[in-house]
Parts: structure tokens; C-alpha cells; sequence
């Protein structure tokens, strides 16, 4: 199913397909699924939610951040954009830091 492996290059790919234009001449994504041993129904629906969720994170990666990390190839800068947009601000960053400088 969608997201089982690979997820960061899944939200890559997720990435340049909506900044490249793609679905906006109703283009879709197609999924090669084998269900032999899930229910079929409920592994594409699974699919297509998870699929949408990825969508959503790539949505919400800073454009400029990644874009300059990657034009540096800037690993650390692009990590910083995708985890930024799972949810890792630099508010909680902060707090991360101040639990090593507590031992």
C-alpha cells in the first residue's frame, strides 16, 4: 500500500508532481497494488487516504526552504523543510534542545 516504504521519497515525489503542475489537467495517480492476502476494497481505500496524506504533508513544505536547500544540495536544510512540515517546528526544536542541556 502507499506510505508502507520509503515514505520521505514518497513525499518527495509528492512534492515535484504538485509543483510541476501534475493533476491540474486532471491527471491521476494510479496505484499498482497486489492485495492477496488484504481485502481489496479496503487496501486501495487505505491507498487513496494515505496517498492524500502524503499529498497534504508535501503541501505543506516550505517551497522557497526547499527549493534553495536543494539548488545548495543542503541536506540539512531540506531535512529541516520536511520535518518542519510533519510537524517539527523550531519551537519544539527548542524544547528538544533544553532536555540535553537539563543532564
Amino acid at each position: 500500500m502507499v506510505g508502507a516504504q520509503f515514505i520521505e521519497q514518497q513525499v518527495d515525489l509528492a512534492y515535484e508532481l504538485i509543483h510541476g503542475g501534475y493533476g491540474t489537467r486532471a491527471e491521476r495517480i494510479g496505484f499498482d497494488l497486489y492485495p492477496y492476502t488484504e481485502d481489496a476494497v479496503a487496501a486501495v481505500r487505505r491507498s487513496v487516504i494515505q496517498w492524500e496524506f502524503i499529498s497534504d504533508i508535501a503541501r505543506r513544505i516550505d517551497r522557497e526552504a526547499m527549493t534553495a536547500a536543494k539548488t545548495t544540495a543542503d541536506s540539512v536544510a531540506a531535512y529541516r523543510a520536511f520535518y518542519q512540515a510533519l510537524g517539527l517546528t523550531p519551537e519544539y526544536e527548542r524544547e528538544i534542545i533544553k532536555r540535553f542541556e537539563r543532564v
